[in-house]
């Protein structure tokens, strides 16, 4: 009998990590926010075959062309009509859902990703991710600088943990208006998410535990520190 190329079954766009242990098309994921943060982590997980539904109410602007995956010929329009677009050419079949400004009426589900530049609409998600009623979900929050991020990986074994991390917006110090956003500081935050999100599915499909994933790591470039708790 002639032996079977089982490459040849795989999509090429994805064979080379096909044997992963989280690789699983088709998952369904919210991101709320495709700016500095959610525009590559949309990319990113576009590229695994997650099914995106993205949340965001502002349009592209010149200012966000710097730190942001979104070019100059998409000025004007909606930003999450413009990760579509970008999507449609560098990660094609995405399948995605657009929508505006994320509410208390708005969908959610096990798998959240809140990529906001307001306390406000974070803990709005957060408060709708409770409600799925699944053991394995996982609610991921990015938070960024220029040079500096937060990651929190909240299971529902650390919900209390994380609600003491939401604060008022008026109780973080606001950053020169010339020193908030970066591209290698957003991608980097964008992919330790998808990594985070990616350890903790592999260890729910394998009943073990054997990949990190940390409630809160700290991000400090200048210093080049990562510190996870």
């Amino acid at each position: 009998m002639e032996e079977q190329n089982i490459t040849e079954e795989k999509d090429p766009k994805t064979v080379r990590f096909s044997d992963a242990a989280w690789f699983k098309p088709g998952l369904d994921v919210i991101i709320g926010g495709v700016g500095s943060i959610g525009s590559h982590l949309a990319y990113f997980l576009a590229r695994q075959g997650c099914v995106l539904h993205l949340f965001d109410m502002d349009v592209v602007e010149e200012v966000n062309l710097g730190g942001q995956l979104h070019t100059s010929i998409y000025q004007g329009i909606l930003k999450t009509n413009s990760t579509v677009q970008f999507l449609n050419e560098y990660a094609p079949n995405t399948k995605v859902t657009e929508y505006t400004k994320y509410e208390e009426s708005s969908i959610y589900s096990k798998y959240m990703f809140s990529c906001f530049d307001n306390m406000v609409a974070r803990r709005v998600m957060f408060e709708n991710w409770k409600k799925a009623k699944n053991p394995d979900k996982i609610f991921i929050d990015g938070r960024m600088g220029a040079e500096s991020a937060q990651l929190f990986l909240v299971t529902p074994d650390k919900i209390e943990q994380y609600e003491k991390e939401l604060f008022e917006d008026s109780a973080v110090p606001d950053a020169p208006c010339t020193y908030k956003s970066t591209t290698h500081c957003g991608s980097l935050l964008a992919s330790l998410m998808v990594a985070g999100f990616n350890n903790h599915f592999a260890n729910q499909v394998s009943r073990v535990p054997y990949r990190t994933v940390p409630f809160k790591t700290e991000i400090n470039l200048q210093l080049f520190q990562f510190n996870m708790i």
